[in-house]
C-alpha cells in the first residue's frame, strides 16, 4: 500500500552505498601498481562495505524511506531513495557481490590483467547498486549504462576472438537498450514533467500520452538487459567467455536490473492509488502484463529446451537463466494483469529472484572452480570429477535441487508461488490457452531438472580421464567456504521460506499500490508444502526422469539443431537482411532518380557547355591579340618615358645652373645698390658742407634716380618671383625626373577635364 504521507528520512547512506565502491574503484588501480596482495585486501574491503551499510540501514528502512538528493547535479538532479523493495536487492546484491569477491581472490590469480579486472569489477558493483538506489529514472538510466558500459571490459576479459565478438554484442545491445529507456524518459518527462520513480498513473491520464509507445520502449529496453526471449541472444554469447566470478554476478544478479526496471514503471509509476485511476489502468496498462506473461511461458521453455541440447557447461548455465527469468517475467505479468489482485504474482516473482540469485550464482562458482583445474567446460572431457571434486559434487546437487524447485529447498517456495500467480490468471480466464501455459510452466519445470541431471552426469560422474588422474585439481578451501555460505542460503530458505516472505517480501509491497490487509490475508504464515502443492512437484520429478532417460535412449540430448532453427537465423537475420536490403533498394532508387534527372538535362546543360566553351576560348584568343598589342604599347610607352627622363635629367642641370647665375646676378645688383646710396649720401652731405653749386647737385639727383629705378626695378622683380619662397618652395631643389610619362597623363587628362568644364554647353548641347 502506498502512504501518500509516508515518512522521508533524509540519510546520506544510500549515496555512500554507491559512492565509496565508486571511488574505491581509484584506489584499486593505483595499488594493484605495487602489490596485489594489498589490491586484493581493498578490492574484498570495498565490496564488503556495502553490505556493512545495508545492515546498518535496516532498522531506519522499518521506519520510512531513506533519501538524499543531489538537486544540482547536471541541472535536473539525482536521487538516491531506498525502500523496502529496492533495499531487498541491495541487500542481495551486496551479499552476493561480496561473495564473488573473496573467490575471484582465487580465480583472478590465474588470469591476466588483473589490476584491470578488479578495477571493472568495482566499478560496475557501484554501477549496479546505483539502479536500485536510485530514487529517479534519470538516475536509474546512467547507472544502467554505466552498468552496460563497465561490464563489457569484464566480458572481454580473455581478449580472444570470441569474447570479443560476445563482448561487442553485448555492449551493441546494452546500449541499444539504454536508448529505448531514454526514448521512454523523454516522453514521460515533456508529459508529466517528472522523472520520479512514484505513482503518476493520475497525471498520464490527464496528459496525451501514447502508452503503448512508453510501455513498447521500456519492455525492449529492460528486456534487453533481463536476457528475454527474443532480445536474449547476448546472454549465451557473453556467459560462457566471460571469467566466472564476472559470470555468476552476470546470470545472478545484473539481469535482474532489467526486471527491476519493468517492476517500477507498470507497477509503480502506472501503478493505480485509488479507485479512479483503476479504469485507466485496466483499459492501458493492465493487458501489457498479459503480453508479458506469454513472454514469460515462451521464454522460459525455450530456455529450457535450449540448455538441454548444450554441451558446455557454461552455455548450459546461461540458457537456464534465460529460461529461469522467464518464471519472473510471468510472475511480474501476472501481477500487471490482475492489478491489485496479483498478489502471488509480486511475492513469487521477488522471491524467485532471490532464489535464482543464489543458487544461479553458486552453480557458476562450482563450475569455475572445475575450469580452474581442468580449463575445460565440455561436459564430454570433463567427466569423473566427483572422485577428485565431492564436496563439489555435493554442493552441485544441493544447488541443482534447489533450481529445479524440489521441496526443502530454496526454489520449491518461490516457483509454487509462480504457479499460483499463473493459476489466479487462470481462473480469470479459463480457456484452452491457459491451459496450454499451465502444461508448458510443468513440462519447463521437468526440463530444468532433466537438463541438470544431464550437467551433473556430464561432469561429475563417469571414468576420470588420464589426463586429471595425476593433476592435483584440489578446490582451494576459501572456494569450499563460499561455496557453502551460498549452501546454508539455499537450505534455510528451502525450510523456512515464510521467514523471507516475512522479513524481505511482504514489507515491499508497502511501496506498491496493494492493500495491505489483503496481503497480510494471503502471504502471511502461508503454508506451502501442501498436498497438491507438493504432488505437482512429483509429477514434474515424474516427467523429468522420463525426458532424461528418453534422451539417453534416443541420444537426443546430443541432437544439435541446424543453424537455422534459431532466433538469431529466423529473427534477427532475416530482419537485419531486410533492414539493409531495404537501405540499400532505397538508396539505389534515389542515384537513379537522380542519374534520370541528370540525363534528362545533361544535353541542354552539355550544349550550354560548349558554347560557354567556345566563349571561353574566344576570349581568351581576344586576350591574348590584346596582351600583344598591349605589351608593344607598354614596350614604346616605356621607351618614350626613358626618353623623357633623359631629357629632364638634362635640361634640369642647365636650368639649375642658370638659376644659379641669376641668383649671383641679384645679389650683386643688391650690393651696387648699396653703395650707390652709400656714395650718394657722402656726396650729398659734403656738397651740403662745401657748399657747391645748384647745377652740380642736381645733377647728381638725375644719376641717382636713374640708378634707383634700376635698383628698385631689380628688388621689385625679386619680390614677384619670391612667392614660391614663402611657402618654403626651393624650385632648385624640384628632381624634374618625378615627371614622368605618368605626370604627363595625368596633366593631359586634367586639361581636358578643364577644356570639358570651360566649354561644357558648346560640346553637350
Amino acid at each position: 500500500m502506498i502512504d501518500t504521507e509516508e515518512n522521508i528520512i533524509k540519510s546520506i547512506i544510500p549515496m555512500l552505498i554507491v559512492l565509496i565502491p565508486l571511488i574505491g574503484s581509484f584506489g584499486v588501480l593505483v595499488l594493484g601498481r605495487f602489490s596485489e596482495k594489498i589490491r586484493d585486501i581493498s578490492s574484498v574491503l570495498l565490496s564488503f562495505t556495502p553490505l556493512m551499510l545495508a545492515v546498518r540501514l535496516y532498522p531506519l528502512i522499518q521506519q520510512g524511506v531513506l533519501e538524499y538528493r543531489l538537486d544540482w547535479f547536471l541541472d535536473i538532479g539525482i536521487i538516491f531513495r531506498v525502500d523496502q523493495f529496492s533495499y531487498l536487492f541491495i541487500v542481495l546484491i551486496s551479499l552476493i557481490w561480496f561473495l564473488a569477491t573473496l573467490y575471484a581472490t582465487n580465480y583472478i590469480s590465474y588470469e591476466h590483467n588483473r589490476t584491470r579486472f578488479y578495477f571493472f569489477w568495482i566499478v560496475t558493483y557501484a554501477s549496479t547498486l546505483g539502479v536500485f538506489a536510485t530514487g529517479d529514472l534519470f538516475g536509474l538510466f546512467l547507472f544502467f549504462e554505466a552498468m552496460s558500459i563497465t561490464s563489457y571490459v569484464l566480458v572481454i576479459h580473455e581478449e580472444d576472438q570470441d569474447a570479443m565478438r560476445a563482448g561487442n554484442l553485448f555492449l551493441f545491445l546494452g546500449i541499444g537498450g539504454g536508448l529505448f529507456i531514454l526514448f521512454g524518459l523523454f516522453i514521460l518527462y515533456f508529459r508529466v514533467e517528472t522523472l520520479e520513480i512514484i505513482p503518476i498513473l493520475g497525471d498520464l491520464s490527464a496528459s496525451d500520452v501514447n502508452i503503448p509507445i512508453v510501455a513498447l520502449l521500456f519492455i525492449i529496453g529492460f528486456g534487453i538487459k533481463a536476457g528475454m526471449v527474443p532480445l536474449h541472444i547476448w546472454l549465451p554469447k557473453a556467459h560462457p567467455v566471460a571469467p566466472t566470478p564476472a559470470s555468476a554476478i552476470l546470470s545472478g544478479l545484473m539481469i535482474k536490473t532489467g526486471v527491476y526496471g519493468m517492476w517500477r514503471v507498470f507497477l509503480m509509476i502506472m501503478g493505480p492509488t485509488n479507485t479512479e485511476e483503476l479504469e485507466f489502468y485496466f483499459n492501458n496498462v493492465a493487458n501489457w502484463g498479459m503480453g508479458l506473461f506469454w513472454i514469460g511461458i515462451v521464454t522460459m521453455f525455450l530456455g529450457a529446451l535450449m540448455a538441454l541440447l548444450q554441451t558446455s557447461a557454461k552455455k548450459m548455465l546461461a540458457y537456464s537463466s534465460v529460461s529461469q527469468i522467464g518464471f519472473v517475467i510471468l510472475s511480474l505479468g501476472s501481477a500487471i494483469y490482475l492489478g491489485d489482485e496479483g498478489i502471488y504474482g509480486f511475492a513469487g516473482g521477488l522471491f524467485h529472484i532471490i532464489n535464482h540469485a543464489l543458487f544461479k550464482a553458486c552453480l557458476f562458482l562450482i563450475v569455475g572452480a572445475i575450469f580452474i583445474k581442468t580449463h575445460l567446460l565440455d561436459i564430454n572431457r570433463v567427466r569423473g570429477m566427483f572422485k577428485q571434486m565431492p564436496y563439489m559434487g555435493v554442493s552441485f546437487i544441493i544447488a541443482a535441487l534447489g533450481i529445479a524447485g524440489i521441496p526443502l529447498f530454496n526454489g520449491y517456495a518461490s516457483k509454487t508461488m509462480v504457479h499460483k500467480a499463473l493459476t489466479d490468471v487462470y481462473y480469470l480466464h479459463p480457456n484452452i490457452a491457459m491451459f496450454i501455459a499451465d502444461k508448458i510452466f510443468v513440462l519447463t519445470s521437468a526440463l530444468t531438472l532433466s537438463y541438470f541431471i544431464k550437467l551433473f552426469r556430464g561432469l561429475f560422474l563417469g571414468p576420470l580421464p588420464d589426463e586429471w588422474k595425476s593433476t592435483d585439481i584440489s578446490v582451494a578451501p576459501i572456494i569450499k567456504v563460499i561455496i557453502t555460505v551460498f549452501l546454508i542460503f539455499i537450505v534455510a530458505i528451502g525450510v523456512f521460506p515464510n521467514v523471507v516472505l516475512e522479513t524481505f517480501i511482504i514489507p515491499a509491497f508497502e511501496t506498491f499500490p496493494y492493500e495491505t490487509e489483503m496481503v497480510q490475508e494471503q502471504l502471511q504464515g502461508i503454508n506451502l508444502f501442501t498436498t497438491k502443492d507438493l504432488s505437482k512437484t512429483l509429477i514434474v520429478v515424474l516427467i523429468a526422469v522420463a525426458i532424461t532417460v528418453t534422451g539417453e535412449k534416443l541420444n537426443s540430448f546430443n541432437y544439435q539443431p541446424p543453424k537455422w532453427l534459431s532466433i538469431e537465423a529466423l529473427i534477427y537475420k532475416p530482419f537485419i537482411s531486410g533492414f539493409l536490403s531495404t537501405i540499400e533498394r532505397l538508396g539505389t532508387t534515389f542515384d537513379v532518380s537522380v542519374s534520370d534527372f541528370y540525363e534528362s538535362t545533361g544535353a541542354g546543360s552539355l550544349q550550354l557547355c560548349r558554347k560557354i566553351g567556345e566563349l571561353d576560348k574566344n576570349l581568351t584568343n581576344a586576350y591574348d591579340k590584346s596582351s600583344k598589342g598591349a605589351k608593344n604599347i607598354a614596350e614604346k610607352t616605356s621607351r618614350l618615358d626613358e626618353t623623357f627622363d633623359e631629357m629632364y635629367d638634362s635640361s634640369g642641370g642647365k636650368a639649375r645652373e642658370l638659376c644659379e647665375k641669376a641668383r649671383n646676378l641679384d645679389r650683386k645688383l643688391s650690393d651696387g645698390d648699396n653703395k650707390l646710396v652709400k656714395k650718394f649720401r657722402l656726396v650729398s652731405i659734403r656738397g651740403t658742407k662745401e657748399n657747391v653749386n645748384h647745377e652740380f647737385e642736381q645733377e647728381l639727383e638725375r644719376a641717382y634716380l636713374r640708378s634707383g629705378r634700376v635698383s628698385h626695378y631689380a628688388k621689385r622683380r625679386k619680390k614677384n618671383t619670391s612667392f614660391l619662397s614663402k611657402l618654403n618652395f626651393d624650385p632648385s631643389k624640384i628632381n624634374i625626373k618625378n615627371l614622368n610619362f605618368d605626370s604627363f597623363i595625368i596633366a593631359l587628362m586634367l586639361g581636358l577635364l578643364l577644356l570639358i568644364l570651360v566649354f561644357y554647353n558648346q560640346i553637350f548641347r
